[in-house]
């Protein structure tokens, strides 16, 4: 069974466009319209009630031109599920200067860091969940930040109930809100993206989103996405025993 959202896209060999990509920009517009007026939260004071958020890392380790670069993104999670991007870095930095914004976010946003884990990357995720920190809420004493380990796949990155494509459904029907300026004064479409005010590395994200197809590599900030939801999804099952949405 190919899922709601894989169908027949599947076995269409047609070119990329509109109607055969696997993110069609009217699903991204629609998360746009959603998140039309909003602005990035650089800090949350506190996490609102029956909300959640997600800090989400996809890792490269090697800070030279070839390499692909480190992205970090953090979620917000409504009660009803509706997800919010708060904000996204990206940069070719040491594993050092992975681990200090990664925790940077954390203590911005109160956040689960979910690290993808594959392979030598692992070493990441246990200095993330060792480095100690001053905890602001109770001056004098330390904690450790709550870290997650995420295994990437071929069959999870493309399950098309839970993998990345399915980030475009969810998109369409407008349960994600991509804060921007000016979307929901315009119809979808390539030259009224260019006019939308969006920052820098989330108008990177939805480039990724629009080219991302199962054969080709991942985009950096779209993957760190798609782990944060994954984050999300199964937050209550993780976090309180209870199952996630969606199974």
């Amino acid at each position: 069974d190919r899922g709601p959202v894989e169908g027949p896209r599947s076995l269409d060999c047609q070119g990329a466009d509109e109607n055969t990509q696997w993110f069609p920009l009217r699903d991204v517009w629609q998360a746009l319209v959603a998140g039309d007026g909003l602005d990035r939260i650089f800090a949350l004071e506190r996490i609102p009630a029956g909300h959640h958020t997600i800090t989400a890392i996809d890792l490269g380790v090697r800070p030279t031109d070839v390499a692909d670069p480190t992205a970090i993104v953090t979620i917000i999670c409504n009660p009803q599920g509706r997800r919010r991007i708060l904000w996204i870095d990206a940069g070719k930095w040491r594993g050092t200067e992975i681990i200090d914004k990664a925790l940077e976010h954390h203590r911005r946003y109160q956040s689960i860091i979910w690290v993808e884990t594959n392979g030598a990357q692992e070493f990441l995720r246990q200095q993330l969940a060792e480095r100690p920190l001053w905890d602001p809420r109770n001056p004098g004493k330390r904690y450790v930040a709550p870290v997650r380990s995420f295994t990437t796949t071929g069959q999870n990155r493309i399950d098309p109930r839970f993998g990345i494509q399915s980030l475009a459904a969810e998109m369409g029907t407008a349960a994600w809100q991509i804060p921007n300026r000016g979307a929901g004064k315009c119809d979808a479409t390539g030259d009224n993206l260019i006019t939308v005010e969006l920052d820098y590395e989330i108008r990177e994200m939805i480039g990724e989103a629009l080219s991302w197809s199962p054969e080709a590599h991942t985009g950096d900030r779209l993957q760190a996405l798609w782990i944060a939801r994954e984050g999300s999804r199964t937050f209550n099952t993780v976090e309180t025993g209870h199952k996630p949405r969606g199974t």
